[in-house]
């Protein structure tokens, strides 16, 4: 597939979503001004970008791979570009906060240091269900972790099946995570508990990159690709609206007793996902949504967006603690808090980029 720069744009919205959910809580606690508390509670729903990311990444990983499954260095090469890309960032924060965090958090600290077999290997998003504690600063990892856990079980599926059981396959695993989290919502546990499994578990969480594989088995055919077109805008358009539903409920974020979001939004946001790609991979490029998601303020969060998703919550989290040791308050301070993480978070990724990631990704040419 030729480079779409719009699939770039949804990299970019997902990112500033996640940043925006993460600085929202903190800054509330400096103003009492009701529009901008206004404001920043509606920053809740910044969560959804997660789900966004898990989408694009089911298309566009599957997409390779199905381009690729002929070729004898199937696995070497998916394998090797994929490392290249995550691991040597990745690696490089976890370290450095994983060294550093009994002097970030001194009362947990030492405690959330013994977990770091579980960061090393992407195991971390269990770290919830079983009850572990985890530090701020190494939170958003959860998500790295099911994708990796994706990669590793994904390639050969789609190596060994042939299109038809493939999308039987990707099917059936988007049923079983929603009927999965249904079952949970009714066994007798703790409700925030049974959340928790419902979010951070990887069986639970399917659904988006199911859509974004299926999407990409049916853009192998002509026939398909029409067909999605046509059912795009009504399928984004229900999505939205059981959003709304969902989200107008008690509350607009996960593990807070509002179970439709566990159990039903994360099926929903899936398909408003797939809809969206489907959308700006098909309709003319003059159209107002893809002109929308090719602007250069998306572009530029979604080139930068891995190493934003890394490091913005260390971020975040150490420039909150320092504003409130400041005893910093009013809406200046709020809105200077925002501005000086989201500045934080552009620097830190900028230099990520032309130190780091540049280089290392230019080795991914000899692994076409």
């Amino acid at each position: 597939m030729q480079r779409v720069k719009e699939l770039d744009g949804i990299r970019g919205l997902a990112i500033l979503m996640v940043i925006l959910y993460h600085v929202g809580p903190y800054t509330v606690n400096f103003t009492g001004n009701p529009i901008l508390v206004s404001v920043l509670n509606s920053m809740q729903i910044g969560w959804l970008g997660v789900d966004l990311f898990f989408v694009l990444s089911g298309f566009l990983i599957t997409d390779i791979l199905l381009r690729t499954r002929e070729k004898p260095t199937y696995f070497k090469n998916f394998y090797i570009r994929r490392i290249l890309r995550i691991f040597p960032i990745y690696y490089l924060v976890i370290t450095l906060l994983l060294f550093f965090l009994p002097w970030l958090e001194k009362t947990r600290g030492l405690q959330e240091q013994s977990s770091w077999m579980f960061f090393i290997f992407y195991q971390q998003n269990w770290l919830y269900i079983l009850k572990r504690p985890v530090s701020g600063y190494l939170a958003v990892m959860w998500s790295l972790a099911i994708e990796e856990q994706f990669y590793l079980v994904w390639p050969a599926i789609v190596r060994w099946l042939d299109k038809r059981k493939l999308v039987i396959a990707a099917s059936a695993a988007f049923v079983f995570a929603l009927c999965l989290r249904l079952i949970v919502s009714r066994l007798p546990l703790d409700l925030t508990y049974a959340e928790k499994i419902n979010y951070y578990s990887t069986p639970a969480r399917l659904d988006g990159l199911m859509i974004g594989a299926l999407i990409a088995i049916a853009y192998q055919s002509q026939i398909w690709k029409i067909w999605l077109a046509r059912l795009a805008w009504p399928v984004f358009g229900l999505s939205i609206l059981a959003m709304t539903f969902i989200l107008t409920g008690k509350s607009a974020e996960p593990f807070s007793k509002n179970s439709l979001i566990t159990t039903w939004s994360f099926s929903a946001l899936a398909l408003l996902g797939g809809a969206l790609i489907v959308l700006l991979t098909s309709l003319s490029e003059n159209n107002w949504l893809r002109i929308i998601f090719r602007n250069r303020i998306l572009a530029f969060f979604g080139k930068y967006s891995y190493a934003m998703y890394l490091i913005h919550a260390p971020i975040i989290f150490f420039l909150n603690q320092q504003f409130l040791n400041a005893n910093l308050k009013g809406a200046v301070a709020s809105l200077t808090l925002i501005a000086t993480a989201i500045l934080g978070i552009i620097l830190v990724s900028l230099i990520s980029w032309n130190l780091l990631e540049k280089r290392v990704l230019s080795l991914k040419t000899h692994f076409e």
